[in-house]
């Protein structure tokens, strides 16, 4: 079966679901660095507004990440996520003062 997937039937919407659970699994990922950052010491004490905010922050970049990779090759993914880090914690940083 999934190599008829892979083949060209069905495959766009492959992509779409591995893309998905890929952001929402990316966006997990960075719960305990929120965690750290907010002095939150369980999952359930993180405010649903930024729980919402870093579904969508890392979500969307998983999505634009995914769609690098499947266009331009995985050096384009891991530039999207290096220059995104560079614009969130050094860009951020300096203008926040942080």
């Amino acid at each position: 079966m999934s190599g008829l997937v892979l083949r060209g039937r069905g495959r766009a919407a492959t992509f779409a679901g591995v893309t998905a659970v890929s952001a929402v699994l990316f966006a997990a990922a960075h719960t305990p660095a929120v965690m750290l950052l907010f002095g939150l010491e369980r999952v359930a004490d993180i405010p649903f507004a930024l729980a919402l905010e870093l579904l969508l922050i890392n979500g969307s970049l998983s999505v634009v990440a995914a769609h690098f990779l499947r266009s331009r090759g995985f050096l384009a993914a891991a530039g999207a996520h290096f220059w995104a880090d560079v614009g969130w914690h050094v860009v951020w940083g300096l203008i926040s003062g942080a």
